[in-house]
């Protein structure tokens, strides 16, 4: 590098050279294609079959079609379609099920753990056919006035999930209070039992001196066009006024406010001798009654309020309470006065061991002083029930005192005066209240179910499993609170208990209920052979719910063959003393749901078949069913529950017409089924291609599965799967490049066979660039004795490379020895390949590793170097500076065992970059926008000797590519500076 000056003030802000983006070069020579046999054409898939079921042993069933896919084919391969879909009952909803693509039963799944899966969820909801309405609060007070009623619904299939798109409901109050709607967004819920709420607030002006009845009216309406709901009604009681107060009084005497209120002349306030007495205080405690210790617990509230003939500028009372009773007091005040300093002592300070004293001590705040004359809030006492309280009322519970109540000269205008006290009862001139406490009432019962199922489907006769609906009871109670607290149930307003009883309301006997400590666990029995409506109700503590009704869906079912006789196979030589060698053929058995014929074979449980004289015995293969015939019998039957089907055993020997492998590549959606489906649900269309064509361009080049199928001279045929234990199937390949891996296993390429029952046939690249008709042995064996053979046909489509393109990751190098490969240069001193080969299915691949790909250069050793093993170009150590480019020839040869094939080669450049040039210089410091270079510090005048000017390091940096590096930016430190006499000049 050299040191000299630059001619021109590099800039402040560093300049990169714009990097040479990666060329992307066209292909040079396109690849001769080969040429198909006329032969080599998709073939119709007529003997291979494919549906959309369910997998069988799995939860939430509901969804089946009707009737088997349609198949057609053509060059793109074979399309099975399905249109009639439905669903076994009206299940949950929100409730999914899955449903996968067969093949023969046998489900399709390419790779592991990836089926085709399509999910379906019910959307089907009821519209409420009963509602059980309970008026909780029965009983309302003028300050705690509000009334709520409890609800909730079902439909007439017993679901408590519904269709709310339309409903509503709503609860009127007789005398012209009025109606509100009720809330509905519970009712689906089971975090909250399906129960939701009405609550209307009762203006106080309704109350009178006088108990007062009303009727409270609970109406619905399902929506959907149904007709509304029969109203139900219940009685409310408005209870009577004590005679201190009237109606609006009840909001003046809980009015927390700043203002001045205006005076009570219905209030009856002790009599004072404004000469005597300047001021007086009244104490309002609660008329309602309060509720012993539930969680959350119940409060109430203490008001105080003064009249006083001038401004109040502070005071201080004393509040005795029972503490027996009451707890936690906390203090709120007028925010016209600061907040108070409270004590509260116990005895010996209080009244009594019973009581304690709280004291309450402030002063004013900054407020208006006419706030504080006349009539006027002074603080409030929020209190607690304690836990051990038995209800009842009791007097002398709150003891009141006025110790000072004093003015702006601080003197006082009323000491020791006991306060005037009001309550539930009527005013005697009291100076202690009285509270009443009350234990919540049970206004009810609910019976709700734990799931939400559109009726029961009993269908215990095809999977052995006795299905249940199990019910629980919602207790409510008169504590006034929409009994949801912060997200939850309220426990004061509600609890579930337990059942005493339950009892049918109907005649039906077709369904009994199961011993249960906490529910009722509706079952019905196995053999019912009708739909039935059952209605039963649910008993605790001498109360009974409203009556509940669940439809239970009878399973009426038939049972087919697909071949009722089943003939024995050739051979038919035992495979173990005293066995028949399931030398026998089987026949497809199908379980058809009546009236529709819906196939829920997947429902069915194996152990719930019995066959008689032992003639065969039921397997599943997949999906599928099948009966395996296992020694002759003339009449057997095969049987499930209640039904029965005939077929027979036959000692005659039948010969295979064919058997044929299928190679299926790959299936391919193109309509998916319906996402929700509602009760009864027809329609929809769900479709998929089966193709034949083992196509692809990666190693291995494709995999697809063998599906083995025969066929008898009856007619009778199934696919026969590759591990089973009754028989024995044999692939065997014809021409190189094939492979076969069984079940479970792994071929050469790393890939595993996901699938229980096929064979996975792998392509690899040795493989011939046509189809062939004779590619693949089949070999039938059963019990040691070939039973059918044959050779299957394999369509390879493998595709054909028609051009490549060759490039570099880095089209710039640097020797390992100079400095650019460093920040802040990085340049590298190695680069990958890349090939990319087009075929001519319109796709690409990544070849730069494969062995058909070689590597060259033109470069000595001295410069550089090519690793076909590693794909890559490294410059060497040193390079000799006319090593300035190196130029690289990729060669691509495929198939790599053609010889006839000419290679196509492509070539890519490569620019040798060192740096070149470091160059330092010094500017005035501070720097000045427009100064020159500085190569002389001079001394300040004025200053020591040894005070000069300073100057600032500048160094910038060239490559041989051009590329320009300004250290003094964001690459300062990357330099290091030294003077070579310190005695001089440091830096």
């Amino acid at each position: 590098p050299t040191t000299a000056t630059p001619t021109t003030t590099p800039t402040e802000t560093p300049t990169t050279a714009t990097p040479t983006e990666t060329p992307t070069l066209a292909p040079t020579a396109s690849f001769a294609p080969t040429a198909l046999p006329p032969y080599c054409q998709q073939p119709h898939l007529t003997n291979v079959t494919a549906d959309f079921y369910p997998q069988p042993e799995t939860a939430n069933q509901f969804f089946f079609h009707n009737a088997s896919a349609t198949h057609t084919s053509d060059h793109a391969g074979t399309e099975f379609s399905q249109s009639s879909f439905g669903t076994i009952c009206g299940m949950s909803y929100g409730v999914s099920t899955s449903v996968f693509v067969h093949l023969e039963g046998v489900l399709w799944q390419k790779t592991a753990g990836s089926p085709i899966e399509q999910t379906v969820t019910s959307s089907y909801q009821e519209y409420a056919s009963t509602c059980y309405p309970i008026l909780r609060t029965d009983t309302i007070y003028v300050d705690r006035s509000t009334v709520y009623l409890s609800y909730a619904c079902h439909g007439a299939r017993g679901s408590f999930v519904l269709d709310l798109g339309s409903f509503d409901a709503s609860m009127t109050i007789s005398g012209g209070v009025g109606t509100t709607a009720c809330s509905t967004s519970r009712l689906n819920r089971g975090s909250y039992d399906h129960i939701d709420v009405c609550v209307k607030e009762v203006d106080e002006a309704e109350f009178g001196a006088a108990d007062d009845s009303r009727t409270v009216t609970f109406a619905a309406n399902p929506g959907g066009g149904l007709p509304s709901l029969a109203p139900v009604t219940s009685s409310l009681t408005l209870e009577g006024l004590p005679d201190w107060i009237q109606g609006n009084d009840a909001t003046s005497l809980r009015t927390e406010t700043t203002e001045r209120l205006e005076p009570r002349p219905d209030v009856v306030l002790p009599v004072y001798d404004q000469a005597f007495d300047a001021a007086n205080a009244i104490c309002v405690l609660p008329i309602h009654p309060v509720y012993e210790f539930v969680t959350p617990q119940d409060s109430f509230d203490v008001h105080v309020f003064v009249n006083a003939s001038e401004a109040v500028e502070g005071f201080t009372v004393n509040l005795q309470y029972n503490s027996t009773l009451v707890h936690n007091p906390t203090v709120s005040q007028s925010s016209n006065f600061r907040s108070p300093a409270v004590q509260d002592d116990a005895w010996p300070d209080s009244y009594a061991p019973d009581f304690h004293l709280l004291s309450i001590i402030t002063s004013i705040a900054d407020s208006d002083p006419a706030d504080r004359t006349g009539f006027f809030y002074l603080f409030k006492v929020t209190f607690q029930v304690k836990s051990d309280v038995v209800p009842g009322e009791y007097y002398g519970a709150i003891r009141p005192k006025l110790v000072r109540l004093f003015n702006s000269a601080t003197n006082d205008l009323v000491t020791m005066k006991d306060m005037a006290t009001f309550d539930f009862r009527d005013f005697d001139g009291a100076t202690t209240g009285a509270i009443r406490i009350a234990a919540p009432v049970a206004k009810g019962l609910i019976a709700v179910s734990e799931t939400s199922t559109s009726g029961l489907f009993n269908a215990v006769e095809l999977t052995g499993v006795p299905v249940t609906q199990s019910y629980e009871l919602v207790e409510l109670t008169d504590f006034p609170g929409p009994d949801v607290v912060a997200g939850s149930v309220d426990a004061r307003a509600r609890a579930h208990v337990d059942p005493d009883a339950c009892t049918k309301t109907d005649s039906g006997a077709d369904y009994d209920f199961e011993p249960d400590a906490e529910h009722c666990v509706l079952a019905p029995q196995a053999d019912i052979s009708a739909d039935i409506e059952a209605a039963f109700t649910l008993s605790y503590g001498g109360t009974t719910s409203g009556a509940v009704s669940l439809y239970i869906h009878h399973v009426g079912f038939s049972l087919a063959l697909d071949d009722a006789t089943l003939n024995r196979l050739p051979g038919g030589v035992a495979c173990a003393p005293g066995d028949s060698g399931f030398a026998y053929q089987r026949s497809r058995v199908r379980v058809l749901l009546e009236p529709d014929g819906k196939d829920v074979s997947t429902l069915v449980a194996l152990q719930e078949f019995n066959t008689t004289a032992g003639a065969g015995f039921v397997r599943r293969v997949g999906s599928f069913l099948y009966l395996q015939g296992t020694q002759p019998a003339a009449s057997a039957n095969l049987t499930l529950g209640r039904e029965s089907v005939a077929f027979e055993v036959t000692t005659a020997v039948v010969a295979a017409t064919e058997i044929r492998a299928n190679f299926i590549s790959d299936v391919a959606e193109t309509s998916d089924v319906p996402a929700t489906v509602g009760f009864p649900f027809f329609g929809g269309l769900a479709a998929a291609t089966m193709r034949t064509d083992l196509s692809s361009n990666q190693p291995p080049l494709a995999y697809g599965f063998a599906v083995v199928k025969i066929v008898f001279a009856d007619g009778n045929g199934y696919l026969l799967p590759a591990d089973d234990e009754d028989h024995e199937v044999i692939l065997e390949t014809l021409t190189a490049g094939i492979e076969f891996t069984a079940p479970g296993g792994t071929d050469s390429g790393g890939v595993a066979n996901p699938s229980d029952d096929l064979e996975m046939i792998t392509v690899t690249q040795e493989a011939p660039f046509e189809c062939t008709l004779k590619a693949i042995n089949v070999t039938f064996k059963q019990c040691g004795d070939v039973v059918a053979k044959d050779v299957a046909p394999l369509f390879l489509d493998i595709p054909q490379a028609t051009s490549f393109e060759f490039s570099v990751e880095d089209d710039e190098l640097t020797p390992p020895d100079n400095l650019a490969r460093y920040w802040p240069f990085n340049i590298p001193v190695r680069t990958l390949f890349r090939v990319y080969v087009n075929w001519d299915d319109g796709t690409h691949s990544m070849m730069a590793e494969h062995p058909s790909v070689t590597y060259s250069t033109n470069a000595p050793a001295s410069c550089a170097n090519v690793s076909n093993a590693a794909n890559s170009l490294s410059l060497v150590e040193a390079a000799p500076l006319n090593c300035t480019d190196v130029t690289v020839t990729a060669c691509v040869s495929y198939p790599v065992d053609d010889p006839t094939f000419v290679p196509e080669c492509q070539t890519v450049a490569v620019d040798v970059v060192r740096l070149t040039t470091l160059e330092s210089w010094f500017v005035p410091s501070p720097d000045v926008s427009g100064s020159s270079n500085v190569t002389t510090l001079y001394r300040l005048p004025c200053t020591a000797s040894n005070v000069t000017e300073r100057a600032e390091a500048r160094t910038a940096a060239r490559l041989s590519n051009g590329a320009y590096f300004n250290a003094n930016g964001g690459y300062k430190s990357a330099m290091k500076y030294a003077s070579t006499d310190v005695g001089v000049a440091t830096i």
